[in-house]
């Protein structure tokens, strides 16, 4: 033989299993990453405001009927259908009437509660991971309750 080797050396084949693992490792912190990109979006934060501004300007210059911890029930502003309603049901925060239909707001919610104070409602949420927010609504210097 005059010393010249065909294949890998042992060493070779070492250090190529030694990159492969290395790269393995970061392409699966990668994927990790990206599985959670979702629950980083701003979009949970773009629903959270729009529900804000839906309900300060359905519920804008109603008085509240009953008040219960998961059940607002408003009277008709306009005068029109019966009264609206703002329920925490099942797992999600909705807006129905008396008559029937309902409007989801949030749902995937773990429980949620509502307190009152003069002109300002606040709205307490718990979702399915534990993480708690308060949303508040105002009725232009009048209070809720008549």
């Amino acid at each position: 033989m005059n010393g010249k080797r065909s294949g890998m050396m042992l060493a070779e084949t070492i250090i190529a299993l030694l990159v492969t693992t290395l790269i393995l490792g970061i392409l699966q912190q990668s994927l990790k990453i990206v599985k959670n990109v979702p629950d980083n979006l701003n979009a949970n934060q773009i629903r959270w405001h729009m529900t804000n501004e839906y309900i300060q300007n359905q519920f804008q210059g109603e008085f509240l009927k009953d008040k219960k911890s998961k059940k607002l029930i408003f009277d008709d502003k306009n005068k029109i259908g019966g009264a609206h309603i703002l329920e925490f049901y099942q797992n999600m925060l909705r807006v129905r009437s008396e008559e029937g239909g309902h409007v989801p707001l949030i749902t995937g919610l773990k429980s949620g509660s509502f307190k009152v104070d003069g002109d300002v409602i606040v709205i307490r949420i718990v979702n399915k991971k534990n993480q708690i927010s308060e949303m508040y609504v105002t009725n232009d210097h009048q209070s809720f309750e008549k």
